[in-house]
């Protein structure tokens, strides 16, 4: 018998009824993806403390869990990371690395940091800190996160380059922010999924004038990335055999079936 899988959607950036009902749609469109790959698997819908009984939350008739953000140093990092039987940051008796010696963020669902959840899928990149890899995920970019945009200060562009390296695949709904991904990120090409866009979570356009049209097709100087991208991140800390994730651009959905079987197929891959 198939193991069943426990997946955690992971969303804290939803104080609006929009924003709750995109987070809500992602996770019905992964469980009704999994079950379309014939993936045993269960969704846990993880949300900011507070906002756990909001009415498109419980709509979806998913398992929803309150969650706040906890930032630990190194030293409880690296703890963290043994507890849950994964390897360290950092090799026993090495010196100390930029990326092992920031904090890290975890998500604290009062049980075990998610930890009973056998992957994750963040539905933004953005949290106080660079994510703690306690599990394989998958990261959602949306477009308004465009670096172009200045809404991103120094720490927040960091936080996301590390999240963006750390994970196993990257989720992305526009050609423009597959561009953003790979050039400015630095994330290899296939490691990045351009899925349809949910009709529940809009459509944000950036302003016209917030990227040169030559951005589309070269990256950016070399001082525009390299800062953050050759430190960022833990990467593998969860391991080759912990996950199988080669990833590769989806077609538009042209019905609603081939939008839930495009990001059934971005869950199996996790898998």
């Amino acid at each position: 018998m198939e193991t069943r899988r426990r997946i955690a959607v992971i969303g804290d950036a939803a104080e609006r009824p929009q924003q709750r009902a995109c987070l809500a749609a992602l996770a019905e469109v992964l469980h009704s993806g999994a079950a379309t790959r014939g993936l045993a698997s269960e969704i846990v819908l993880a949300v900011m403390a507070g906002s756990d009984e909001a009415d498109e939350y419980e709509a979806t008739g998913l398992a929803v869990r309150g969650f706040h953000w906890e930032v630990l140093d190194a030293e409880a990092a690296e703890r963290a990371m043994y507890y849950a039987g994964l390897r360290p940051l950092r090799a026993v008796g090495a010196p100390p690395t930029p990326a092992s010696s920031r904090p890290f963020a975890v998500p604290d669902d009062g049980i075990r940091h998610l930890c009973d959840c056998d992957a994750w899928v963040l539905a933004q990149p953005t949290a106080p800190a660079a994510i703690l890899p306690l599990r394989p995920f998958l990261v959602m970019i949306d477009d308004t996160l465009h670096h172009a945009s200045g809404m991103l200060s120094e720490e927040t562009l960091r936080v996301v380059a590390d999240n963006l390296s750390a994970a196993s695949g990257v989720l992305v709904w526009s050609e423009e922010m597959l561009h953003e991904v790979v050039d400015f990120y630095g994330v290899e090409r296939h490691r990045v999924r351009q899925l349809p866009r949910l009709p529940a979570c809009g459509y944000r356009p950036l302003s016209s004038g917030s990227r040169p049209p030559e951005c589309r097709s070269e990256p950016p100087p070399e001082q525009g990335r390299v800062w953050f991208v050759t430190e960022a991140s833990v990467g593998a800390t969860v391991g080759e055999s912990a996950v199988s994730a080669v990833l590769s651009q989806a077609e538009p959905a042209a019905t609603d079936e081939q939008t839930v079987a495009a990001y059934g197929g971005a869950l199996a891959d996790l898998l």
